[in-house]
């Protein structure tokens, strides 16, 4: 093994004359300053920790393939010599370290502000695993791949450091210092430091991991119903983190047994660039073979392992199965949904609620079944509550069979306070309110109001009202969705977005289940003041307010509401949006404007309007049965002749997903006019504006440049994919004077996905994320203006279409789902 000092030199190694005395600690002075500056230099430390890391895996694979005798055997396992640089920055700045292909690479951190050098025991563990993995099973840094790589790399730090726990020697191993990274208490995550991952690093007592609950820290997950490709491979591995620490305190397996099995798997050949979870839970369950687990047998260890990735969601197919169920908690409520599931083949049901509580139905009982299809069920709080519910069902046939749900949560009490840190608390509103409900006499800095629940509907837009004008201020809304009483990032409802006002309106995540949630809303001055470097946020010069919500509650008011959206030919779908108590049976009753036509269908779904358009005013009544309450919405349509040609958006609630935001005129390199009217979106997705002040001689060669709003990098990178992208942008100028767009008027070239790109230099960094513009560009040639006429007006037609239903060029006049229109007069003179 070979170390660097990059800032000394990347080509000559670090190297020292060892003096003739023992190396000396003074406990006293480690207890106290066991951090302090110079005492081991990074060099030093990032030498002697891979050293330790590097012996460990030496030892392990031996013992695990006695029969090779080379360090790299294409039916056994490799390792090769390490290389390794410190004080190694990159792009990624100080505070960051990897395993490149051919170093690892160690940060210098921040002089302790943030980071010590990450050459800590468990970063060093972490990157080498990372050097394993590329030689043996390729793995790649991309989706499920991802997930298993860093998965193995945090699992790798664990089993090291417990390897160092138990074999090190000497004046240190006696310190507190050496004692406080071993804590081990079940339950009390800010204690458990054995479970931890990066606490080595910090100079504060805080992880970057955790793995008693992955999910502790904000962003990892705890089960692979919450895998999404949106999420890091830091964050996915957390199922591995989850169920490396089932098997162990579950099971009852050493941390080094459990540690062998996942070590031979990654160099077994069982692990494999594109394989799934279930694949590799395959993986492991096949390599339990190679595996001595104290006088376990062969299937208890089968079992053992199968039932901690079952806990995970990840299916081994040896008996236990993921069941079509929904399982969650709310605080220190649990609850569970089958009625996914045909009541009429459910022979019985057992459920352990994870606290010690159970319960079991029969299908000859005599008790009915559908107060077991859903259920909830207050547990203990402050507790890991290891939730699972087995239902046995019978086909036609006679024949059972037996199907499990997992899930794991950790209770806590509905009125728990998650203070974040706040570095200097501001004043910014003296009231919040929430639709109908206001909160007053707010103070500077932080306030909880918990006692009583706020009710709110999951399907409505709800509007954020503050007491005064806070326009150019940011406000980010976070919603416990999960009800793990933690703020994560996956949970923003609005991220660092601009008011413009004294109120900004939000939605809440249609997946979310209905019961008691918090609600967050933090108002800083600028886009980074509010962050989630800790799980209960951190926030600079900001206001943060917790409000409890109860979703869907029965005791909200009722409110009639609903949407519109168009379709080609004057047809309208309408959908009921309204808030409603289902079991107080409302009725409904649509009046829609025209012929005496109604409904009393809740969605009446698609009304064909009269082909020569109008206005039109519908209106939604609703009654309870018991007559208790009463409410009626009423709007106006505007429809065109349906051979006018004005395609606006069907849905305005979309136009604000991608528009043009801003276009340019271009005779080749020259700029002829900006189009200031082009910026923003309204909710028809369609405008008519004048270029004023500019003309354009006939015959003279245009291109139409655009950008579209701010997107995730991520999401525009997908849509300008190679092939048939996902955008469109189409240009037509109504040469004829008929008032529509034929595909003869459209632009000069022929191919849909020519001429777009990302602009660098319009990207910028939101919350972490980084967001990009989309442009593009099209041409075509201005018609000939007659001497008679000396200049004429021509209506320039721009259409920018996410997901386009018709054909390139012949589709100006039909209405779309995402995007948006900008017809631009513009006056074109003969000379």
């Amino acid at each position: 093994m070979v170390t660097y000092d990059a800032a000394v030199s990347e080509t000559t190694p670090v190297s020292y004359v060892c003096q003739t005395n023992n190396e000396n600690f003074v406990k006293r002075e480690i207890d106290q300053t066991f951090d302090a500056y110079y005492s081991y230099s990074p060099a030093n430390e990032a030498h002697f920790n891979a050293g330790l890391v590097m012996q460990y895996f030496h030892t392990q694979l031996k013992a695990l393939y006695p029969q090779q005798s080379i360090d790299c055997d294409s039916n056994g396992y490799c390792i090769k010599p390490l290389s390794q640089k410190v004080n190694r920055n990159t792009i990624f700045g100080t505070n960051s370290a990897s395993w490149d292909g051919e170093f690892v690479n160690y940060g210098s951190g921040n002089g302790g502000y943030e980071y010590f050098a990450l050459t800590g025991m468990s970063i060093a563990a972490h990157e080498i695993t990372h050097a394993i993995t590329e030689w043996n099973s390729g793995l790649s840094r991309e989706g499920v791949d991802s997930a298993i790589n860093e998965g193995l790399s945090d699992i790798s730090a664990i089993a090291i450091l417990d390897y160092y726990q138990h074999t090190a020697s000497g004046a240190y191993t006696q310190s507190q210092a050496f004692a406080d990274q071993f804590t081990d208490q079940a339950g009390l995550y800010t204690k458990n430091r054995k479970w931890w991952y990066g606490w080595d690093v910090f100079p504060q007592d805080k992880a970057a991991r955790f793995f008693e609950l992955p999910s502790w820290d904000g962003r990892s997950i705890d089960h692979v119903k919450d895998f999404t490709t949106a999420k890091t491979g830091h964050d996915n591995g957390g199922v591995l983190r989850k169920a490396f620490y089932e098997l162990v305190k579950t099971q009852g397996w050493t941390i080094q047994q459990a540690y062998r099995l996942f070590l031979r798997a990654n160099t077994s050949g069982c692990v494999f660039s594109g394989m799934s979870l279930n694949e590799f839970g395959f993986c492991l369950v096949d390599q339990t073979a190679h595996i001595q687990v104290g006088n376990k047998s062969l299937n208890q260890i089968k079992a053992d392992v199968s039932h901690s990735l079952a806990g995970v969601g990840i299916s081994t197919g040896i008996g236990l199965s993921t069941l079509d169920a929904d399982a969650w908690l709310n605080y220190n409520q649990a609850s569970y949904d089958l009625s996914r599931i045909t009541p009429d083949t459910i022979r019985s049901i057992d459920v352990n609620w994870g606290d010690g509580q159970s319960e079991s139905w029969q299908r000859d009982s005599g008790t009915p079944i559908y107060p077991y299809l859903q259920r909830t069920k207050q547990v203990v709080e402050d507790t890991l509550i290891r939730f699972s519910v087995n239902v046995t069902t019978e086909d036609q046939n006679g024949n059972q069979a037996t199907q499990s749900a997992y899930n794991h949560f950790y209770s806590r009490p509905a009125a728990l306070r998650c203070e974040p840190f706040m570095n200097n608390a501001v004043l910014h509103t003296s009231t919040l309110s929430i639709n109908n409900f206001t909160l007053s006499g707010l103070n500077a800095g932080y306030r909880a109001k918990l006692d009583t629940p706020w009710p709110v509907a999951k399907p409505r837009e709800h509007t954020l009202s503050f007491a005064q004008d806070l326009s150019g201020k940011r406000v980010s809304v976070y919603f416990d969705s999960n009800r793990n009483g933690l703020m994560e990032s996956n949970e923003a409802v609005l991220s660092s977005q601009t008011i413009s006002g004294s109120s900004v309106k939000f939605t809440l995540d249609q997946q979310t289940n209905r019961g008691l949630g918090l609600l967050r809303v933090a108002i800083t001055n600028n886009e980074f003041d509010y962050s989630l470097l800790d799980a209960c946020g951190v926030a600079d010069n900001a206001q943060v307010v917790d409000v409890m919500m109860d979703v869907d509650s029965d005791n909200l008011p009722l409110i009639s509401d609903f949407e519109v959206q168009y379709l080609d030919g004057n047809r309208v779908k309408f959908t009921n949006t309204s808030q409603v108590n289902d079991a107080k049976n409302p009725q409904f009753y649509w009046q829609f404007g025209f012929d005496n036509r109604t409904s009393t269908a809740r969605d009446p779904g698609i009304i064909d309007y009269p082909t020569d358009g109008g206005q039109f005013d519908v209106s939604l009544q609703i009654q309870y049965a018991d007559q208790s309450e009463t409410d009626t919405k009423q709007t106006r349509i505007s429809l065109d002749p349906v051979n006018a040609c004005p395609a606006k958006i069907s849905n305005g609630a979309n136009a604000d997903v991608i528009y043009i935001d801003d276009m340019k005129l271009f005779n080749y390199s020259t700029l002829l006019a900006n189009v200031p009217s082009a910026a923003g979106f309204n909710r028809e997705g369609y405008s008519l504006n004048t270029l004023s002040g500019t003309d354009i001689k006939r015959r003279t060669y245009i291109s139409v440049e655009i950008m579209t709003n701010l997107m995730p990098r991520s999401t525009a990178e997908n849509l300008l994919q190679n092939g048939n992208r996902d955008v469109r942008f189409t240009i037509w100028l109504d040469a004829n004077g008929k008032d529509g767009f034929e595909s003869s008027e459209s632009g000069l070239d022929n191919d849909p996905n020519y001429n777009y790109w990302i602009d660098n230099s319009q990207c910028t960094t939101v919350s972490g994320s980084e967001y990009c513009r989309i442009s593009a560009t099209k041409s075509l040639t201005l018609p000939n203006v007659s001497s008679w006429d000396w200049s004429k007006w021509f209506v320039l037609r721009s259409k920018l279409e996410e997901r386009p239903a018709n054909d390139y060029k012949s589709d100006a006049c039909n209405r779309f789902n995402y995007g948006e229109i900008e017809d631009l007069k513009i006056r074109v003179t003969r000379y």
